[in-house]
């Protein structure tokens, strides 16, 4: 082959390249401009029909915040007040106890049922699970969502077949492809820099231990290299799948490659009771409750005796709000290990959830009798205690959990709380706690808020501000990923249907972090509600406005609370949707 043949070879290549990748930004940018604008067209026609209707119906969702407040019900006479030509119907659908995923499974059939033309959403603060790093969640969604796409798997597929081409005919024969070419032999693939680099460092470690000891570092995206590079090693190792899909559920946020993960270890396996299990759990926290069921039914189905199955599918019935089931299902767990502390546990849980104190007491005793050092149990017991008033009941449950796990600074949280009930008002020793607890986990945002909340009370406002300003940093810096995966498809729910997203932060809170929750903020409104409770704390008591401190800085709202809650709701909902 002439010199003039490979030349016009290369100019095609490379003119196909810069088309694909033309095409692909082309595409790309017509998919948003067509969201924008259909968005647009949406927003023109649902302000018109909420006009011609004459009546708004707005529907509340939350934890206690909201199913305990009478926020709701004033917001409505706050609304209607105004008389601007709009009658307002708001619904108060909150339910105490639960987590984002109880809400979001519930959220259809409210929607069927009342018909809302607008929902607020105060949640989250009863979510558990992985907190992670947003910078962390946005470059890894953003190397997901670049790999996911149908151009990009294009793109990739004709780079190999040119490359392959190019091999057969020698373009590229030069010294040092001839080198590259002897490591694609040696390693199976096309290695890139980050490939090289890796294996530089596996000289000492193999890829494996390298991904653990990387996870141990908080040097998660070294993991995730690691492990596809002990996966290439040992394709048919179950584990590994499980292992890196568990680093992209807990640290990256990344539920979509962690679906696909736990789904490898049943292509290997079609009947690993173990591997639905770990399919179910992922979708449990993603809200996905109807397919987690089925995930833990199948798990059963292959193995009766399951016990894990059993008590994973029991807090799905919980969060579904279905007690009997979950019920049900924990005696069958205890059936078949009458001597598992952290079932009696978790029954203990489920009976205080719907008020069961008796039978709650009872479950949380068995599980300390089975194991005496079981420190949930006792905390159990203490938040028991602390419901029905019996602060030094209560005080000694939570001291003997700080003595198991003296680390946990929600323990000395709640302890602290305790002793600021038990002073009625006296504060030093509640102070003298929290510090405490900052030294020994300053990043545990709860305390900064309870020191913030502690000098509001003392009228010490500098301090205050300090320790408000610290906790807003650290909710800033991680969120919680089931939280943020649950307002993101709260949203996309709503969309489809055209209904008004208004999203509430809590009092005191900085919206900052609320705002994070999204990737996009077209159509969500946003109420932030530091400024007006900031100042009114400093006008009046703490205690004026809230019954108690469980969020930190924060705590359910007095009815004086809620009415500035709802006075705050109604301004920004008028403002921005009515103009008024």
């Amino acid at each position: 082959m002439d010199k003039t043949t490979k030349t016009t070879i290369h100019q095609k290549i490379t003119l196909i390249a810069f088309g694909l990748v033309l095409s692909f930004v082309l595409l790309e940018m017509g998919l948003r401009l067509g969201r924008f604008v259909l968005l647009s067209l949406q927003e023109h026609r649902n302000r018109i029909l909420l006009r011609q209707k004459g009546v708004c119906r707005i529907m509340c969702i939350g934890e206690s915040t909201t199913v305990g407040s009478s926020y709701p019900l004033q917001l409505q006479d706050i609304l209607n007040q105004h008389n601007i030509g709009i009658n307002f119907v708001v619904i108060n659908k909150g339910v105490g106890a639960v987590d984002t995923s109880c809400l979001l499974s519930q959220l259809e059939e409210n929607i069927r049922l009342y018909q809302p033309d607008m929902v607020i959403a105060m949640m989250g603060i009863n979510d558990s699970g992985p907190l992670v790093y947003y910078d962390i969640v946005k470059t890894s969604q953003k190397q997901s969502y670049l790999k996911s796409s149908r151009t990009y798997k294009l793109i990739k597929l004709l780079q190999l077949h040119i490359v392959a081409k190019t091999k057969e005919i020698g373009i590229f024969n030069t010294k040092e492809n001839k080198k590259n070419s002897s490591k694609e032999d040696a390693y199976q693939k096309n290695s890139s820099e980050q490939d090289e680099a890796l294996s530089k460092e596996t000289i000492s470690l193999d890829p494996e231990e390298l991904a653990r000891s990387y996870v141990e570092q908080n040097r998660f995206i070294e993991a995730e290299e690691a492990f596809k590079k002990a996966i290439e090693l040992s394709p048919k190792d179950g584990g590994l799948y499980v292992e890196l899909g568990m680093l992209y559920r807990d640290k990256l946020g990344d539920f979509s490659q962690a679906e696909e993960m736990f789904k490898q270890p049943l292509k290997l396996k079609p009947d690993n009771d173990a591997a639905y299990n770990d399919l179910g759990c992922l979708y449990r926290t993603q809200g996905k409750l109807s397919e987690a069921e089925e995930m833990f039914k199948k798990a059963i189905e292959l193995n009766p005796f399951n016990e894990r199955a059993y008590t994973d599918i029991a807090w799905v019935y919980e969060n579904q709000g279905k007690f009997s089931q979950a019920e049900e299902m924990f005696k069958q767990a205890l059936k078949l290990k009458p001597d598992n502390d952290a079932t009696y546990n978790d029954l203990g849980c489920l009976y205080r959830t719907q008020g069961k104190l008796s039978e709650a007491e009872e479950m949380f005793k068995k599980a300390l009798q089975f194991n005496p050092n079981h420190d949930s149990a006792c905390v159990g017991l203490g938040l028991l205690y602390r419901d029905q008033g019996k602060l030094s009941e209560a005080e000694e449950m939570f001291k003997k959990a700080i003595e198991l796990r003296p680390n946990d600074g929600a323990i000395y949280n709640a302890l602290g709380w305790v002793d600021v009930d038990k002073k009625q008002g006296k504060i030093s020793q509640a102070e003298e706690m929290f510090r405490k607890i900052h030294e020994l986990n300053p990043q545990y945002d709860r305390v900064t808020g309870g020191l913030a909340s502690i000098y509001q009370e003392m009228g010490e406002y500098k301090l205050a501000e300090k320790y408000y300003s610290e906790s807003n940093e650290l909710k800033d810096m991680y969120c919680n990923a089931m939280t943020r995966e649950n307002y993101q498809k709260l949203k996309q729910i709503l969309d489809k249907r055209g209904i008004k997203l208004l999203c509430v932060q809590y009092p005191v809170l900085s919206v900052e972090a609320l705002k994070k929750m999204f990737e996009e903020q077209d159509g969500v409104v946003f109420v932030d509600n530091e400024k007006v409770f900031k100042e009114a704390l400093k006008k009046e008591n703490y205690r004026e406005y809230f019954s108690d401190m469980f969020g930190g800085e924060f705590g359910h709202c007095t009815k004086k609370g809620d009415r500035l809650l709802a006075e705050n709701i109604a301004n920004v909902l008028l403002k921005e949707y009515f103009k008024k």
